[in-house]
This record gives structure tokens, sequence and C-alpha cells, in this order.
């Protein structure tokens, strides 16, 4: 501490707060109110802004591919969350989550995260945003555009392994929302 230092704050104390990227986390507040997990250690979600049916679909390194017609996985990932499908109601701020417990019983191996136009219904307030979380380590990746006539968008690739954890491989692009502030990781 250094007693001739100006204050760094408008107020008298040396407490302060952030919210990631100065927002609040809107995907995980959203995954959470329609009554998905975000306690996993690796956690994959999907958000639009319209009535459209879009899927989020996982596939697993073995073969595997969880989606809303295999909603348990190889790999113990589980789809949780499945919005605006067929016969369901058409919600205007959906999710789908797809999460993995348990970072041990996470299979090895690259994945390949996309997302399906399932049935498409809206032209406006079209594209989506997937984030990815690991341990706390979040990455975004933003398709701001319709889906064009090829329904599927691979999103992104990823490697994950005990010893170095997740690794992008390729994306649509993406930012990756923590950062060093002080010496402190941010999330």
């Amino acid at each position: 501490a250094n007693e001739g230092a100006p204050n760094l704050f408008k107020w008298p104390n040396g407490f302060s707060w952030s919210y990631n990227g100065e927002v609040t986390d809107s995907i995980k507040e959203r995954v959470k109110a329609a009554g998905g997990s975000v306690t996993g250690d690796l956690r994959v979600s999907l958000s639009w802004y319209n009535s459209d049916d879009l899927d989020l679909w996982v596939h697993e390194p073995n073969g595997g591919k969880i989606y809303h017609g295999n909603k348990v996985g190889r790999s113990k990932g589980t789809l949780d969350l499945d919005m605006n499908a067929y016969g369901k109601k058409d919600d205007h701020h959906p999710v789908e989550n797809v999460t993995w417990a348990n970072e041990r019983d996470i299979t090895e191996g690259e994945y390949v995260v996309v997302v399906n136009n399932y049935n498409k219904r809206m032209s406006d307030r079209v594209g989506f945003e997937v984030q990815m979380e690991f341990k706390g380590q979040l990455f975004s990746f933003a398709y701001p555009q319709a889906l064009g006539n090829s329904k599927n968008t691979e999103v992104v690739r990823f490697k994950y392994s005990r010893a170095k954890g997740v690794e992008i491989v390729s994306s649509i692009g993406h930012t990756k929302q923590s950062k060093d502030m002080w010496g402190i990781k941010t999330e």
C-alpha cells in the first residue's frame, strides 16, 4: 500500500466489481431461467432471438452425436434444453444447452459443434450466438446472419484433453471473454 497514492475509485473504499464484457452474461442467465444446467465443467449453449427451431448438435470424438434425437451422448454430455421444437411453445428468446457435469467423464478427442436450422419460421432477428464454457473460461461465437440454404453451420471444432483442457481447432470466429486485469483473471 502506498499511503500517498490517489484513490482509484470515485468512492472512499477499495472495493469494485465488474461484469464479464461489461454486461451480465445473458446466455447463461437465459439457460438458468429456462431450467438448464450451468454448473458442469464443460457447457455449450446456443441462443437466438426469434421463433425459428434451431438445433444444437455436438459431434463426439467416438462417432456419437448429442442432439434432440439423442440427448445423452457417449461422452456423458447431456442436452437439457431443446426450445422451439415442433409442437412446443414458440419462444422468442430460446436457448439450447449441452453440459458435461464432470471433467473426469469427458471423452478425450475432437468435438464439432453445429447449429442446424430445423425449421425456419421468421425472416427478422436472424442469426445466433453459441457460448462455450470450460471450467470458467468463456468463448463466444456469433453468427449474425440468417442460415443459408445449407441448413447446417459448423460453429466450432475443438479438442479436449485432460492435459491441455479445451483447445479451439477452427471456428466461425470467436472472442475469448476472459482477460487479466491487475493480475486477476476476469469472469
